[in-house]
């Protein structure tokens, strides 16, 4: 009994001192992101001689930030929210359907996990549309990107959903679409908001889809400020850092906020499954 105890002291001490070692980063960049730039030129660990809040005020300016914040909102929220009420049906279909075409079906979007995006077809599919440099190009493609690995996370929590519940509704005069948008869909939640999460998290973050397919200084999103941010104020570190601070700052409220969410989705999951 005493041993197990001390395991267990020894892991939460473990675990104290690997979180410090994965917060020092963060530290650094908040730290030289206040600093002024002939300290910001060499980044320490060091505290700032004075804090320079200042700095964020002339990066959202000069980096456009509003603007890219509300474009990565758009293109990020409207990626996520077709991706789920597209997805969620699919997958219920997929689930309570056993016939042979829906398995083809599942077994095509399982090998969506596996294949990576390629450039140049995405080039040619997007000009053969209309829709290079547009916005509604990049979400098209977040949704061909992601929507695979939602349908089949939504999929196999649906196999811990009785199809008692559906013929019960139906006996009640229940229609589909009424049995998924009112039954199915509310117990699906806690799947829904992982999924969302993760896609957010991945939406948002992403910089290879905007730099390739948007164009235009109106279409900016925040990973591409600290892309053009860099090439104006290369030796201007502070500025750099602050830049990372904004950028990461929505993420990292969302995943705080949001992480017993995405715990209690994956492990809900898992047991369903």
């Amino acid at each position: 009994m005493a041993s197990r105890k001390i395991n267990k002291y020894l892991l939460e001490v473990l675990g104290i001192l690997l979180s410090f070692i994965i917060l020092i980063p963060f530290y650094m960049t908040i730290v030289n992101s206040l600093k002024t730039t002939a300290e910001a030129s060499i980044p320490t660990l060091k505290l700032p001689s004075e804090f320079r809040w200042d700095n964020y005020t002339e990066v959202i300016e000069k980096a456009n930030i509003g603007l890219a914040f509300l474009n990565s909102a758009t293109i990020t929220f409207i990626s996520v929210g077709l991706i789920i009420l597209l997805g969620a049906p699919v997958a219920f279909v997929l689930q309570r359907n056993k016939s042979k075409l829906s398995k083809i079906i599942l077994t095509l979007l399982l090998i969506g996990l596996m294949i990576t995006p390629s450039i140049v077809p995405l080039v040619y599919v997007l000009n053969s549309l209309g829709l290079t440099g547009s916005k509604l190009g990049v979400i098209l493609i977040y949704i061909g990107l992601f929507s695979p690995i939602s349908v089949y996370l939504m999929h196999e929590y649906l196999k811990g959903l009785p199809t008692e519940l559906d013929e019960a509704a139906i006996m009640d005069g229940c229609g589909p679409l009424r049995l998924f948008f009112q039954i199915i869909f509310p117990m699906m939640l806690p799947i829904i908001a992982t999924i969302s999460i993760f896609n957010f998290i991945m939406v948002w973050n992403d910089f290879m889809m905007p730099i390739y397919f948007l164009s235009g200084s109106n279409n900016i999103t925040l990973p591409l400020t600290i892309y053009f941010f860099q090439g104006q104020y290369n030796s201007q570190w502070n500025f750099i850092f602050a830049n990372v601070v904004i950028v990461t700052l929505p993420v990292l409220i969302v995943y705080l906020f949001a992480q017993r969410y995405i715990i209690a989705g994956m492990t809900s999951g898992a047991v369903k499954g």
